[in-house]
C-alpha cells in the first residue's frame, strides 16, 4: 500500500495560524500518530488528508496520486481518495441495521450485491459482529459500535485508515481493550494508518511514529521511546506525562559529558549531549521513574524529605523536597521514613528548550474554514440520509 506524504500544509483562521507548513509522511503500513491538545491542529490535518477540509496552502499525496495540492488548484473528492475514515461520533445511521450500515460505502460506489454482502459480512467477522448483523446500532454498545464504524471504514477496501479520536466515548477499562485490538488488527492487515489523539498513553501503545503537534506546527517526531526519552522541549515533555525539570548552569565533565549544577544537588546532575549547551541557564527533563529513592548511607544520593506520597495502584507516587526543588518520584513500595537519598539513573536526564507554549486562542481542531471541492462536508458530519450520496465514507 502507498504511502501518504503531506507537504506544507497551511491555514489561517483570522489571525491565527491553525497549521503552520505542516510536513510528514506516513510509510507503507505503519502507524503514525498526530497527538497534542485541542486546538493544536490535529483533526484539521486529518480531515485535509480525508478530504473534508481544504487548506490554503500545501500538497497531499497517496504514493503516485495527487489528492490536494493548492499551487496546482487540485483537491480529489473525499469519496475518490479511496481512505477509510472513523469519526469520534462513529455517525452510525440509527435507521439502519448494522450490516446496512457497513455496506453503505459500497452501496454508493454500486458494488454488485452479492459482492456487497460478502464484503460485509467479511468485515462483520474482522471485528467480531458477524453475529449483530441485523441488529440496530442503539441495541449494541459504545465498544460495538465503535467497531461498527471501522468496519464501514474498511468494507470498501480501502488503501489508508484515518482515525479520529475514535475511542473518546468509550471508558478507560474498554479503551484500553479497544486500542490493543485496533492495534491488533491493523499490524495483520498491514494498511498504513493516521491516528488522531490528546492521549499520550493510546499514542505510545500504539504507535509505530508520533507527531507532536502543537500551536499549528509538529514539533516533536520521532518513535514513542525517542518522543518520551528525548523530547527536546518542556512542552513535549510536559504533554507526554509526568516530568521533573531542574535549572543550573552546565559545565563538561568529559567528551559529551557534563553535570548540570544546581543549589541543593552537590555534585551536580549528570546529563549527556552531542553539543554543548549554550551559555546561561540550562533546563533538564528528568522523569519520575528514573529517580530511586533509597535510605542506604553507603550508596550516593541527595538528601530530600519526602512530602506526599500518593498511592496509585501498582505503584507509589513521592513528592519530595530536594533543597529548593520539589521532585516527584515513583516507586513500587511504601515509605518508612520521610528522610530519603535519591539517586538519579545514568543518561536520564535531557536537555529541554524553556520556549513557551503557544497560548490557547486557537480554534477547536475540528473547526474548517473552507470546504472540499465536495461541497459542504463538516469535520465531524453527522449521517446523511440513505437517499443522497454520502462523502462521509
Amino acid at each position: 500500500m502507498p504511502e501518504i506524504s503531506v507537504d506544507r500544509l497551511s491555514q489561517t483562521f483570522g489571525s491565527t495560524r491553525v497549521l503552520d507548513e505542516v510536513s510528514f509522511t506516513v510509510p507503507d503500513g505503519r502507524f503514525v500518530t498526530l497527538l497534542g491538545p485541542s486546538g493544536c491542529g490535529k483533526t484539521t490535518t486529518l480531515m485535509s488528508i480525508a478530504g473534508f477540509h481544504t487548506p490554503q496552502g500545501g500538497a497531499i499525496a497517496h504514493g503516485d496520486h495527487i489528492l490536494f495540492d493548492a499551487a496546482r488548484r487540485r483537491n480529489v473528492p473525499a469519496e475518490q481518495r479511496e481512505l477509510g475514515v472513523v469519526f469520534q461520533s462513529y455517525a452510525l445511521w440509527p435507521h439502519l441495521t448494522i450490516e446496512q450500515n457497513v455496506g453503505f460505502p459500497l452501496r454508493i460506489r454500486r458494488t454488485d450485491r452479492a459482492e456487497t454482502r460478502r464484503r460485509v459480512a467479511e468485515v462483520l467477522d474482522l471485528v467480531e459482529l458477524g453475529h449483530r448483523a441485523k441488529a440496530h446500532p442503539h441495541e449494541l454498545s459504545g465498544g460495538q459500535q465503535q467497531r461498527v464504524a471501522l468496519a464501514r471504514a474498511l468494507a470498501h477496501g480501502p488503501s489508508a485508515l484515518l482515525l479520529d479520536e475514535p475511542f473518546s466515548n468509550l471508558d478507560a477499562k474498554l479503551r484500553e481493550r479497544a486500542r490493543e485490538w485496533l492495534g491488533e488488527l491493523q499490524r495483520d492487515l498491514g494498511i498504513s494508518t493516521v491516528f488522531v489523539t490528546h492521549d499520550q498513553t493510546e499514542a505510545m501503545a500504539m504507535s509505530d511514529q508520533i507527531l507532536v503537534m502543537n500551536g499549528g506546527r509538529i514539533v516533536r517526531s520521532g518513535t514513542p521511546q525517542e518522543v518520551y526519552h528525548r523530547p527536546g522541549s518542556r512542552f513535549v515533555a510536559e504533554f507526554l506525562g509526568r516530568c521533573n525539570f531542574l535549572t543550573g548552569t552546565a559545565r563538561r565533565t568529559g567528551p559529551g559529558a557534563f553535570a548540570l549544577e544546581a543549589p541543593g544537588l552537590p555534585g551536580g546532575v549528570p546529563f549527556r549531549a552531542d553539543t554543548a549547551p549554550p551559555p546561561g541557564a540550562v533546563t533538564l527533563a528528568v522523569r519520575p521513574e528514573a529517580l530511586t529513592l533509597h535510605t542506604d548511607e553507603t550508596r550516593p544520593g541527595w538528601r530530600a524529605r519526602v512530602t506526599r506520597t500518593t498511592f496509585l495502584g501498582d505503584h507509589y507516587l513521592h513528592t519530595l523536597q530536594l533543597g529548593p526543588h520539589i521532585l516527584q518520584a515513583l516507586g513500587t513500595r511504601h515509605l518508612t521514613t520521610p528522610a530519603v537519598l535519591v539517586d538519579l539513573d545514568a543518561g536520564a536526564a535531557t536537555v529541554v528548550t524553556d520556549d513557551p507554549a503557544p497560548d490557547d486562542t486557537a480554534p477547536h481542531d475540528a473547526a474548517p474554514s473552507g470546504l472540499a471541492d465536495t461541497g459542504p462536508v463538516p469535520a465531524e458530519p453527522g449521517p446523511p440520509e440513505p437517499s443522497t450520496t454520502s462523502r462521509a465514507v
